[in-house]
């Protein structure tokens, strides 16, 4: 090889751009760079470098970044830096794509093992090596994910709010979606409808509509509507998503429909239909490996079986507390913890154990932290159980609290049972005046005229 020999520059093609040749620079200042850095990191001349085949007046040049190697020039520097090409070029190693794909598993592993602060260190250690590409977006969801897991749902809003913007296909749909979910555990339900929408409107453009994740998007905006009250149009999107499943849809995505149906089943007072839709979504999801879904679902299945006329608090505390356990190995977050604990609670209530339904409910209020649907269902539990103690004014102040959390959280629908339930508890004890207020208060969680309420009361009474 010719020392220091390279063929001429290329002539300029009118296609190339001043950017494209910008950009071309730069790599060859960025190539240059690294040689140098690692020569001087070894303790090593020029003269070393270039050795009998290379001149040093050409490493010079290489280094400054005005010539770019060819690959026998690159691969003998590479040699003498103890290096390779690769790392070279691109500044990564190959081998450095095995430690990153390792270091992405273990941390997905530990998320899916309950333990999402360990997770969440080995992707701070990950997130600062400058990743690129899929990379960075896989370490960055995963980082979201666990502070999802761990409650820490404005982080997990920020990060998934980059990925939106920065990942492209599934990636960026999968990023939409945890975005409009966070918001919907926050209690934010107005923008979580308003992400979903956006994103739909985006599905088109993209070309994404025949992606799983796509129906998972109106199924996740379908539980904004619901929550915000908009029950009518929430049980439509999921009779549309259920036909689209069952049409192209993998088994994952039927058992979803069929999941987010049975939510809708159950909520409007169908628990029969309920159990019957969660047992056909949880034999799908138990084809897969989808540990956090399937709880999940148990989850959902054990409230609609203690839902039912009447409960069947046996199968559902079975349910329920194989929920939990694998909840847990899962790496689900706080708030699933936080609603399922509610249930075993009110199992437990439904049983006679009391005091193991108040330690329940003191659980699952500290693990609601600030999601105000769950910290609803905790403060309700705690009110049923101040009513079977005979503790009226216990069980106002704790109906008070979950009506509280769930205005804040524009979950009016909610908010107008709670009032209702109020209003029939306090009927039972002979509390007149505090059930009329409590049946006015559902009335205008509703929107409707103050009038309505005695209307409700004697409907009661009767």
């Amino acid at each position: 090889m010719p020392r220091g020999g390279t063929s001429g520059p290329r002539r300029r093609t009118p296609s190339t751009t001043s950017g494209s040749a910008a950009a071309g620079a730069d790599e060859l200042v960025a190539i240059g760079s690294r040689i140098r850095e690692l020569r001087l990191a070894r303790g090593l001349r020029q003269a070393e470098v270039a050795g009998d085949d290379i001149s040093v007046a050409y490493v010079s040049r290489i280094e400054a970044g005005q010539r770019r190697p060819d690959s026998r020039v690159l691969a003998v520097i590479a040699e003498r830096l103890g290096t390779t090409p690769s790392q070279l070029l691109t500044g990564r190693d190959p081998d450095d794509d095995d430690r990153v794909v390792l270091a992405l598993r273990y941390a997905e592993i530990a998320l899916r093992t309950g333990e999402p602060a360990e997770a969440e260190r080995q992707l701070n250690d990950l997130v600062t090596e400058s990743l690129r590409g899929r990379w960075q977006e896989e370490a960055q969801a995963l980082l979201a994910a666990t502070y999802e897991a761990q409650g820490r749902l404005a982080e997990a809003a920020d990060l998934y709010e980059q990925l939106g913007g920065a990942a492209d296909g599934p990636g960026w749909l999968r990023a939409r979606i945890g975005l409009c979910r966070c918001y919907r555990e926050a209690g934010d339900l107005a923008r979580a409808i308003d992400v979903g929408e956006r994103a739909q409107a985006e599905l088109a453009e993209r070309g994404l509509d025949g992606l799983d994740e796509s129906l998972q998007l109106t199924l996740t905006m379908a539980a904004a509507y619901f929550e915000r009250g908009d029950v009518f149009h929430a049980s439509r999107l999921c009779q549309q998503v259920v036909a689209a499943a069952e049409e192209r849809g993998t088994p994952a995505a039927r058992g979803s429909a069929y999941w987010n149906a049975s939510v809708i089943a159950y909520n409007i007072g169908d628990h029969r239909e309920a159990v019957r839709l969660a047992e056909k979504a949880l034999a799908l999801f138990g084809e897969g490996d989808d540990a956090r879904n399937l709880s999940r679902l148990r989850l959902q299945l054990g409230t609609s079986l203690l839902a039912s006329e009447p409960p069947a608090v046996k199968a559902a505390e079975q349910q329920l507390s194989r929920a939990r356990i694998d909840l847990v190995a899962a790496g689900a977050g706080q708030v699933d913890l936080a609603r399922c604990d509610a249930d075993l609670g009110y199992a437990r209530l439904l049983s006679g154990d009391l005091d193991e339904a108040a330690r329940l409910a003191e659980q699952s209020l500290a693990e609601a932290a600030e999601a105000p649907l769950a910290l609803a269902h905790a403060h309700a539990l705690q009110a049923r159980i101040a009513v079977a103690r005979g503790d009226v004014d216990a069980a106002r102040t704790s109906y008070r609290a979950a009506v509280a959390a769930l205005t804040g959280a524009s979950a009016d629908r909610e908010a107008a049972q709670l009032w209702y339930q109020l209003g029939a508890e306090l009927d039972e004890v002979g509390d007149g005046d505090g059930a009329c207020d409590a049946y006015r208060r559902a009335a205008a969680s509703l929107g409707l005229r103050a009038s309505v309420a005695p209307a409700l009361a004697g409907k009661q009474h009767r």
